[in-house]
Parts: structure tokens; sequence; C-alpha cells
């Protein structure tokens, strides 16, 4: 899943939504996107210790600053670099759970829970929870190998657990990250067949099992902790501490 790492909280997702609903159905060139990301500095959405705003300031007073603060940002997303790679640090998570259809030099589509939670007919929790169970599958912004729902592979994996009087540690949530078909019967297989006391534990198995390559604090840390946040977001674990981190249903949301 293509989360960005600076996921916190919904709060900060409403804010850019419904600024960025503005331009439903135009096209996203390099002058609206530059439009786009100037008015989120504008409107104190996102900021810069370089971008002073006021109540006078207009904003073709900060373009030619928005263009310089962001001249160092990579390319990403199918987005060039710069402002427009800027746009789309900020698209990243709502594209992933279907609230927006972003694409460079394409007409930009809000869905209809967006408008629902623009105009406070939804909360935010119900909002990310709702697109985490629709849409988290392949679709055209995604570039993923996997075609299932990790959203409810895990939350099957917690409920079977469950009921058999368990609960899922941080160490096993984070090998669950590498599921390639959201098996959930294979994976409690797994969990029968092996011992994931420690992180390095964690590592050692996804290394030979998945063929994982990827350094030792992304795959530990910086993956399952944002995965983590957007089920906390939504309203769908919990998380508790009994000498170690372990993860349970949100029974308030049963």
């Amino acid at each position: 899943m293509a989360f960005e790492t600076a996921v916190r909280n919904p709060e900060r997702y409403l804010g850019i939504l419904k600024i960025i609903s503005r331009w439903e159905g135009k096209i996203l060139n390099d002058s609206l996107l530059l439009e786009i990301v100037s008015t989120l500095y504008l409107e104190k959405i996102v900021s810069s210790n370089k971008i002073k705003i006021t109540e006078e300031t207009a904003i073709e007073d900060i373009k030619d600053l928005v263009i310089e603060v962001n001249s160092s940002r990579r390319a990403d997303g199918g987005f060039p670099s710069g402002y427009a790679s800027r746009f789309w640090t900020y698209m990243r998570t709502p594209s992933e759970l279907g609230f927006v259809y972003a694409r460079y030099r394409e007409k930009l589509f809000i869905s209809p829970i967006v408008k629902m939670l623009i105009k406070g007919e939804i909360d935010e929790q119900e909002a990310f929870s709702i697109q985490a169970m629709k849409f988290n599958r392949r679709n055209p912004y995604r570039n993923v190998k996997n075609d299932f729902n990790f959203f409810r592979f895990i939350l099957e994996v917690i409920l079977r657990l469950r009921e058999s009087g368990k609960i899922l540690s941080f160490e096993q949530f984070v090998v669950a990250m590498f599921s390639r078909n959201g098996d959930v019967v294979e994976f409690l297989r797994i969990l029968e067949n092996n011992t994931f006391n420690t992180l390095e534990d964690c590592y050692s198995f996804v290394k030979s099992k998945y063929g994982v390559k990827t350094r030792f604090k992304t795959v530990v840390q910086d993956y399952p902790d944002v995965v983590r946040r957007l089920l906390l977001i939504s309203g769908f674990i919990t998380v508790i501490y009994r000498g170690r981190k372990f993860i349970q249903l949100n029974e308030n949301k049963f």
C-alpha cells in the first residue's frame, strides 16, 4: 500500500480535501497544480518558514515562493518534480483509499464520500472506514502487485484469533504486512508454526519467506506504523500494552 508516512490524523485531510474539491472536473496541468498548492499555503493548510502569510497576502504574491520552496522535490506518483510532486504528497493517501482520482494532466475527481464528509453528513472516522473497506483494491493509480483488501484481511485475522482467545502482537502484525494473497488460513498457520518474539525475528522471516530486501527500519517500523495509524483512524483497532504492544479490535466499533 502506498501511504504517506506523515499520516497522523484525519482532520488534516479534511482541510486538504475541502480545498482541492473546488477544482473537481478540472485538468491537473502545471498551472492548475501551482494554483492548488499555492492555495494550500495561502489558507495555512500547509506551511513553510520561507512563505509568510498575512491577511493582506494574495495568491499571486506567493506563487514564485511556492515554486522555489518545492524546487528540490523529486518527481513522484506520475507528477513532475517541484510543486506538482508536493501536490501528490497530499494526494497519495486519499488516492490509495479512493477518496479522489488525481492523475497528472487528467481531470480531478472527488468521491461521493468526500462530498458527504465536507458537508458534515459523516465524520472522518466513518469516511476512512468506508473507503478502506470498499476501495482498497487494485485501481488505476495504485502501483501494487496485490489484489486483495488488506484491511479485510487483517481484521479477519484478528477476529479468528479473538475466537480462540488469542491476540495479535505487533511483531505478528509486521509479518502480516507482507502477505502476498490475503489468505487468512495460510497466515494463521504461519503464526502457529513460527515464533515472533522480536522485530529481528520478523525481519529474518520476511527476508527468508518473501525475499524482502528493504532495510530493517522500513520493514519493522515505518511501514507497519503508518498502516497501524490508518487502522486507528478508521476506528477498526485499539493498541494495548502488556509488556509488549498488541493489536485488538475496537470493541466500541465491533
